[in-house]
């Protein structure tokens, strides 16, 4: 009977495995550069093509290798790192298990240039296959130079599964700042075919490394957090309070130097923020612990991106505790100083927001709603309604002949403001408000995003472009979106946005940034209104055919009939 268990042949196993370690462009990139950090290096190159599929160049000032080493490091668990099992239990490097150059050569193209210290003459290898083809002596510097090409071509199979050209970019952008953001001391830059998009000058000022990142109004939202435990240090910087976001995109922590992920330490932030941010906003933070190797584990996870402490509880608490101590001194810290450029701007003049009897307003908060500004008057509510006035900052209430209607006026405002973008985009009709143009600071990985958002964006009546180094000029937005004329909501926009690639379809892209501009033009909880601006709202949402529920589901108004309130207060008909 023959045999049903077989022998795999190496080139599959090494393309098994390849899969577990090379997901996308950004795990090689992640590989190759903590080897260079591994390798000592204090200025590390990374330039990208086609998403990082077309080609990856890392190139380093690291101690580089020898002939033999260099030709070895291609071979399947050949590590530098570590020597027995025991090793794993003390690491102090990023990379150990000697899969990472063996991975990426499996799955694509691979040439390498290294030189030692110790030698006069450096390596050349050329990998094809996961097997060298070619191998000679070459002139470089110390340092090690590492490109790889047609990644993935030998497996179509996970072509199918690569995002575009730019998700895939703003993929590699995220792992190479949280690299810099680890080691402030070494020096980073990443580039594309056509601009510089990361560069800091690793002077190990963590802080600096933030602002060239990030922005400069962004660090200047940092408060410093310095705190020790026991054995835990938590050391970075935390966001005053109004620097969030909805996700935790902007959150990164480092153990030993070395980014991980963890909802319990993000746990741990949101409590030691406490009620200074509102539920369901994140705030952002850089956090490093320092604590020895022994207390935690880095090898649970095949990309190292997961890791486990021996003790959750004094991780958790350290990090809380550190949290609290910084921002129990947000208003007696002043804003940080950081000697670098401000980001670039136009100056002009600002036309006054119109309210809805068109009136200028000192304020801007009528600028959202969804009225033409030449549209002056009230609008007529139905029959036997009346508005009587609006509760808690956020609903309104309508007499509705024997019934009480509540309007959400945030949801209801939203929805009314998402048809209206919706259908001034299918039919190319939206009007656009001039505005002074504004330059929005962005990170990096969000400015790849917006830039692939553009055409969309301009289809919904923003002239919007990306405007060199990490910032967005807006010289318009639509008529509907009037509320983004303010610099804040239009920031949160911006920053917003950077979660669009996850979007599969164009289709799918557009739906998604209606429900955010939508979302941010539209009038607030908590937000004063006028009887007109509370009619109109009234008026227009009862109008549309969708209007019962707001983009993201919630109800924009509830009714309560007479007989449901006699049965409360407990009266008989």
């Amino acid at each position: 009977m023959a045999s049903k268990i077989i022998l795999l042949d190496e080139a599959t196993i090494n393309r098994i495995a390849a899969g577990e370690v090379i997901e996308r462009p950004a795990s090689v990139v992640k590989e190759l550069v903590e080897n260079s950090l591994d390798a000592g290096a204090t200025r590390i190159e990374i330039s990208v093509s086609g998403g990082g599929l077309e080609s990856i160049k890392v190139t380093d000032d690291g101690s580089g290798m020898g002939a033999a080493d260099a030709e070895r490091a291609f071979e399947r668990h050949a590590t530098s790192k570590i020597r027995k099992f025991d090793d794993l239990m003390s690491l102090g490097t990023l990379g150990f298990r000697g899969e990472a150059l063996a991975s990426v050569a499996a799955v694509s193209d691979v040439e390498l240039l290294t030189r030692s210290r110790d030698d006069d003459v450096g390596t050349a290898i050329v990998v094809h296959g996961g097997k060298v083809t070619k191998k000679g002596s070459a002139a470089r510097e110390p340092g090690t130079t590492i490109t790889v090409r047609k990644l993935f071509a030998n497996v179509p199979a996970r072509l199918k599964y690569m995002r575009t050209e730019r998700t895939e970019t703003s993929n590699i952008v995220d792992v190479v700042t949280r690299m810099a953001l680890a080691r402030p001391g070494v020096s980073f830059a990443l580039g594309s075919a056509t601009r510089e998009i990361i560069r800091t000058n690793g002077d190990g000022n963590l802080l600096r490394a933030i602002s060239g990142i990030f922005g400069r109004a962004y660090a200047q939202q940092m408060v410093p957090v310095s705190f020790r435990q026991g054995a835990i240090e938590v050391s970075g910087f935390a966001a005053k309070p109004s620097l969030t976001r909805s996700d935790a995109a902007h959150q990164s922590f480092f153990v030993n130097a070395r980014h991980f992920s963890s909802q319990m330490v993000s746990g741990a932030v949101q409590e030691g923020y406490g009620s200074l941010v509102m539920k369901g906003r994140h705030p952002a933070v850089v956090l490093a612990l320092s604590m020895p190797p022994s207390e935690v584990d880095v090898n649970v996870h095949p990309t190292k991106r997961e890791v486990r402490f021996r003790d959750d509880v004094a991780v958790y608490d350290a990090v809380r505790e550190a949290i609290r101590s910084a921002m129990a001194l947000v208003d007696k810290t002043p804003a940080p100083s950081i000697s670098s450029k401000a980001a670039p701007g136009a100056r002009g003049t600002r036309a006054p927001a119109l309210t809805t009897s068109g009136k200028a307003s000192s304020s801007g908060a009528q600028a959202a709603l969804p009225v033409r500004v030449e549209a002056v008057g009230k609008p007529s509510l139905a029959k036997g309604r009346a508005v009587l006035g609006q509760i808690m900052g956020t609903y309104i209430l309508v007499q509705d002949g024997d019934s009480l209607l509540i309007v959400d006026q945030h949801a209801a405002h939203e929805r009314i403001v998402f048809e209206g973008l919706k259908k001034g985009a299918l039919s190319g009709k939206l009007e656009q408000k001039l505005l002074d143009a504004r330059a929005i600071e962005a990170d990096p990985r969000t400015m790849e995003l917006v830039a692939e958002a553009v055409p969309a964006l301009r289809a919904m009546g923003f002239d919007i472009e990306p405007f060199g180094g990490n910032a967005i000029l807006v010289r318009g937005v639509p008529v509907l979106a009037g509320a983004l004329e303010d610099p804040r909501r239009l920031s949160e926009l911006v920053t917003e946005m950077g979660r669009i690639g996850r979007a599969k379809s164009a289709d799918e892209r557009r739906d998604e940034l209606l429900h955010m501009v939508a979302c941010h033009s539209a009038i607030r909880a908590g937000e004063r209104l006028s009887q007109a601006t509370m009619e109109r709202v009234v008026v227009d949402i009862e109008a549309l055919e969708a209007g019962s529920t707001c983009p993201h589901g919630r109800p924009t108004r509830i009714s309560i009939t007479r007989a449901e309130l006699d049965r409360l207060f407990g009266r008989r008909g």
